[in-house]
């Protein structure tokens, strides 16, 4: 009851910020502050949180394409690892002068361009060392389960579903938590975007703390700091904790840890059956993804052994 619960005030939430997201542009254009009532620090804390988990998400998926592109191909890695050097150290401010008018007019007429371009600047801060991570345990993968993987014949998906992905995820855990944290130091700038002398403000805990700041509120600014605190304790409480001590099933290692790790959201949802419902969602979802993917290919046609990477 607890998790359904749970489950439903998620969704809820979503549906009601999503609305507000996608409003159309006023007469005055889009707002070039925020209000600094108190009141609403609530909901600029759940704005926020929502496009700091969007572009987790979107750097989560630029992070295996990229990183498989180059762990597989020695030729593609020549250019694409320079090139997300170079990338990483372009100031996130660099991104937002570039691109901000390119989300605006894919998104005419609506808040969702300015949405997208926060999101995206957001995504800047949290891609490139998520991509790092996962690069880095494809060419550390073990021998033998690179071995094991070609002797079974499996297909690039399930290679990637099964080998690659769980052999990577407890750096590429760590390396999100580092990443939705750093995340935060760039609030200010991803809601406070100022382009060719025309700002466009977001609601957001980074844009209630500008405007706080530029009208010298230092109680507000403490307030904005608590709000966030309070928020980065329940993330990780609800979400990090938790998905740490799953991801210790993914450890190879001759020894097991010398503490075990745990978590009270982790021991109610295994026994709430919704791993159960959750698989009965996936399973359809990987027999599709299998027979999508199989033109492609099995393990080893054309890779590299592992050794030689």
């Amino acid at each position: 009851m607890v998790v359904a619960a749970g489950v439903l005030a998620l969704f809820g939430v979503v549906a009601w910020l999503l609305p507000q997201i996608n409003e159309p542009i006023g007469p005055s254009g889009v707002p070039s502050t925020v209000s600094d009532d108190l009141h609403l620090l609530p909901y600029y804390a759940l704005r926020s949180v929502f496009r700091m988990f969007i572009a987790l998400f979107l750097s989560l998926v630029f992070s295996f394409i990229y990183g498989l592109a180059a762990a597989r191909c020695r030729r593609l890695r020549m250019v694409l690892i320079p090139l997300l050097d170079i990338l990483q150290s372009v100031p996130i401010l660099g991104f937002l002068s570039a691109t901000v008018t390119i989300w605006m007019v894919l998104f005419p007429g609506s808040i969702l361009g300015v949405e997208a371009a926060s999101i995206f600047a957001i995504f800047t801060s949290q891609a490139w060392n998520m991509t790092f991570s996962f690069y880095h345990s494809l060419l550390s993968e073990p021998q033998e389960l690179d071995e094991a993987a070609r002797s079974m014949q499996l297909t690039r998906w399930q290679r990637f579903w099964k080998l690659d992905v769980p052999n990577s995820m407890i750096p590429l855990l760590w390396n999100c938590m580092m990443s939705v944290g750093g995340g935060w130091f760039f609030l200010t700038a991803s809601e406070m975007i100022s382009v060719n002398n025309r700002t466009y403000a977001l609601p957001g805990l980074g844009s209630f703390v500008a405007v706080a700041s530029e009208h010298e509120q230092l109680g507000k600014v403490l307030w904005a700091i608590v709000t966030m605190v309070i928020v980065v304790l329940l993330i990780d409480v609800l979400l990090w904790k938790p998905l740490t001590a799953w991801a210790e099933k993914f450890r190879i290692t001759q020894n097991e840890s010398v503490q075990a790790k745990t978590s009270l959201v982790l021991s109610v949802l295994r026994r709430s059956g919704i791993s159960d419902a959750l698989a009965l969602v996936g399973r359809p979802i990987a027999n599709l993804m299998f027979w999508l993917t199989r033109p492609l290919g099995r393990t080893g046609a054309r890779w590299p052994a592992a050794g030689t990477r």
